[in-house]
């Protein structure tokens, strides 16, 4: 599964969110960062209660990879690799076709 958002997001941004299910309904789930395969980007990224969120915003277009972990209450957990796919942004689009350029956030 991936998700795109745009290149040089501020730190904080949304890229996605997560959900979980399993047999036992109304279960609360944590979600975390973990190291192992596919998680070569984790550094890159946060993760605010169910959000995957920007932390490093000096992202350039391309692709990036996450690894994550869900939790239930009762301590079960899977872990899961994602891609995300960081496109040109607005302002590097408007950039290119000004000169001089203009500074965008």
């Amino acid at each position: 599964s991936s998700s795109t958002f745009p290149s040089h997001s501020p730190s904080g941004t949304v890229v996605g969110s997560f959900s979980s299910v399993d047999v036992n309904i109304g279960d609360v789930y944590t979600y975390s960062l973990v190291s192992g395969s596919g998680s070569t980007h984790n550094s890159r990224f946060s993760i605010q209660e169910s959000y995957l969120m920007v932390e490093d915003p000096s992202i350039f277009p391309g692709t990036y990879y996450v690894r994550v972990r869900t939790q239930d209450q009762s301590g079960l957990s899977f872990e899961k690799e994602f891609s995300i796919i960081a496109v040109f942004g607005l302002c590097v689009f408007l950039c290119r076709l000004e000169t001089p350029c203009v500074s965008c956030l």
